[in-house]
């Protein structure tokens, strides 16, 4: 019976596990890297929509407000990046993220979006401090960005001039996450359902893996 209940508990985690151990694989095997990168854009977006439905009791007006605002806030952020080289440093996105506006990928926004959602919602519950919590925040947030850039990259997500990763994009996305995060944490809530955090631990742990199936430097 508790073997029962931990699998009804947790098959969203179990699911999306699977989802992104065959990306994995897939990924590693060159015959099937070409349509990996072709199904990324929809991957992301079936993924997200699905944690975002199963989480859908979390998602109050207020917190939809939230998630509305950052998606357009990071969209327009990235816009300007792309275009002047202020905000990250000069990049430029390639084809494997999908569908643009403006010259960026609209699914973007909604990485942005599931991304500091996932860390703020789990954070909540760990401090009511909020200097102690936008920090975290920023930092976790940073970190999922360092061992995914390298493999991006790789991937044609985007690529930097001059092949480097500069360390204002790091800043960026750090204060971008502080600045999100201090929107939510006036928001006062305190999500129940943990499969975001879940969910972007497996896309941490999908981008570390390919950083050495690839041979992508993460240091």
């Amino acid at each position: 019976m508790e073997r029962q209940n931990l699998v009804e508990k947790y098959w969203p985690v179990l699911l999306l596990a699977f989802f992104y151990a065959v990306g994995v694989l897939g990924h590693s095997l060159e015959n099937f890297l070409p349509l990996m990168k072709d199904l990324t854009p929809y991957t992301l977006l079936i993924s997200s929509a699905f944690v975002v439905w199963i989480t859908r009791n979390d998602w109050n007006k207020k917190v939809i407000i939230w998630g509305v605002a950052t998606f357009i806030s990071t969209f327009v952020l990235e816009v300007v990046g792309v275009h002047t080289g202020l905000i990250f440093g000069r990049y430029t996105y390639g084809e494997t993220l999908g569908l643009k506006l403006f010259e960026v990928p609209l699914i973007i926004g909604l990485n942005w979006v599931i991304i500091i959602y996932a860390v703020v919602s789990i954070l909540t519950k760990a401090t009511d401090n909020l200097f102690a919590f936008i920090f975290l925040v920023g930092t976790a947030v940073v970190a999922f960005d360092f061992v995914m850039e390298p493999v991006a990259v790789q991937l044609n997500y985007w690529r930097w001039e001059g092949d480097k990763i500069p360390f204002q994009n790091y800043l960026a996305w750090f204060l971008i996450a502080v600045s999100s995060a201090t929107g939510y944490y006036f928001l006062k809530e305190k999500p129940e359902n943990e499969l975001p955090i879940w969910y972007v631990g497996i896309q941490f742990l999908f981008f570390l893996l390919l950083s050495f199936i690839l041979d992508a430097n993460v240091l």
